[in-house]
């Protein structure tokens, strides 16, 4: 700051008629070197803060230079404040501060006036993802307290010395390489609106352990074998989006995949354990392509809002001959392992011999063993399924008109070679079958026309076609 010294403190005499020096104005001399300031000279002004909020007021210098000097000085003075200022204050306050409601703040600032030390609060950003842990070390029978940071990202067991002297450049360096996280870093997702063509933009955040379980998903779902996780391209493909996402071995992938059916699994018999309804099941048999028989149990209900709700508790391997006591037994355990023996209301089966002997087996364990729990005594338990009645009728239909059915496959299917299928395009173009669906007049006229083309066109060429095919 400059500015002109043409003010009049510099023509003020002293009351009492002594030396000019020792009644000089603050404004009179620099404040460094001591050097008269003139009243046609330029003053260069400064004004430093000791403390927050007091300051030493206005201070003079002869030139650019002796103000940096000073300005030199007091960042000095300045760095000892910050380095000194805390034990000064401790040593000073007298009165304990009573209004304290943190205890573990209490309890650290105690710490630190015990040990002589700073008390200084983590304000970096990487503690939200780095949690401090003291350890005890112990070094020639002496023990030494250590302070290591611990990476809170999960399964991340990277550490790094967490003492103030080390810094943080190791977490910042550990977050973007291993975890692509960094400072003011904000990733926004763009998606459209259901029904709409407007599209929504939102912040999106990377999370490594739901993006695993979305691939654990998608290999369930789409039936995909564990092993997928080791193909070289889709490895590629992964890296390419993330090179930091960790890529698992078929083993750990079946593991984490088992371990959500658990999960599962125990919340579904959670919720089962607080319906007070009653449950409709459909059992069925399935024989997959190594000749190995398969039984399929869903449980279907109603939930408190009305919705139809159906879940899978069973789908295993049915091993021996399936008859109908055999049935009947791996339903009825399956039934007793879900606890819901005791609230059926009726089993939809097919048409199959087996089943109406599977379906009194079951009757009859319920009657002895569910105390009464059967709607109607049974009488309607057993459900017929309607599909499969469907389908008995459509193969009835069929038997009726196979003989038809089999003539015109057979006419279709003699028909193999290109030239069998030009031939019968000649055919059909001159005898123009496709215009036999027009209405009215029009079909009278063409059904004219074309009888004139058939007296007119020699009849040994069709026959030739026909010959042809």
């Amino acid at each position: 700051m400059m500015a002109s010294s043409s003010s009049s403190f510099f023509g003020i005499e002293p009351l009492d008629g002594g030396e000019s020096e020792t009644c000089r104005h603050a404004m009179d001399a620099c404040s460094l070197c001591g050097k008269r300031l003139a009243g046609d000279c330029d003053i260069f002004m400064y004004r430093f803060v000791l403390v927050p909020a007091v300051g030493l007021g206005d201070t003079p210098f002869c030139s650019e230079e002796c103000r940096y000097h000073q300005m030199v000085r007091d960042d000095h003075v300045a760095l000892w404040q910050v380095a000194l200022g805390p034990l000064v204050h401790q040593r000073t306050t007298t009165t304990p501060n009573v209004d304290n409601d943190d205890p573990e703040e209490g309890e650290d600032e105690e710490e630190a006036h015990l040990s002589g030390k700073r008390y200084k609060k983590c304000t970096s950003w990487v503690w939200n993802y780095f949690t401090k842990k003291k350890e005890y070390v112990e070094v020639e029978g002496k023990q030494i307290e250590e302070i290591w940071g611990y990476c809170n990202f999960a399964r991340c067991d990277q550490r790094y010395r967490a003492e103030g002297v080390h810094g943080t450049t190791a977490f910042k360096n550990h977050l973007k390489s291993k975890h692509s996280t960094v400072k003011g870093q904000q990733q926004l997702k763009v998606g459209k609106n259901p029904g709409s063509v407007a599209a929504h933009v939102q912040p999106f955040k990377y999370d490594q352990e739901a993006s695993l379980k979305k691939l654990n998903l998608a290999i369930t779902m789409h039936e995909y074998p564990f092993n997928i996780v080791e193909h070289e391209y889709l490895i590629d493909f992964i890296k390419s989006l993330r090179p930091s996402f960790p890529i698992k071995s078929r083993v750990t992938v079946r593991k984490g995949i088992m371990d959500n059916y658990f999960q599962e699994k125990e919340t579904l018999y959670a919720l089962l354990k607080t319906m007070n309804c009653r449950f409709s099941a459909t059992m069925d048999m399935w024989t997959s392509c190594q000749n190995k028989g398969y039984m399929c149990v869903t449980i279907h209900w109603i939930d408190d809002s009305w919705r139809m709700q159906k879940r899978i508790i069973g789908f295993f391997n049915v091993k021996g001959r399936h008859t109908g006591a055999k049935l009947s037994e791996t339903f009825t355990e399956v039934m007793v392992k879900w606890y819901i023996e005791n609230r059926l209301f009726a089993l939809t089966l097919d048409n199959a011999s087996s089943n109406e002997v599977a379906v009194n087996d079951i009757i009859s364990d319920l009657k002895e063993n569910a105390n009464g729990s059967l709607v109607c005594d049974g009488m309607f338990f057993h459900v017929r399924c309607a599909c499969h009645i469907l389908n008995l009728v459509a193969r009835d239909g069929l038997k009726v008109i196979s003989g038809t059915l089999s003539q015109d496959s057979k006419m279709v299917g003699s028909i193999v070679s290109d030239l069998e299928v030009d031939a019968l395009t000649n055919v059909v173009a001159k005898l123009k079958i496709e215009d036999n669906n027009k209405e009215g007049e029009e079909d009278a006229e063409e059904d004219n026309e074309e009888e004139k083309d058939m007296e007119s066109d020699p009849i040994p060429d069709i026959m030739d076609d026909a010959d042809e095919l």
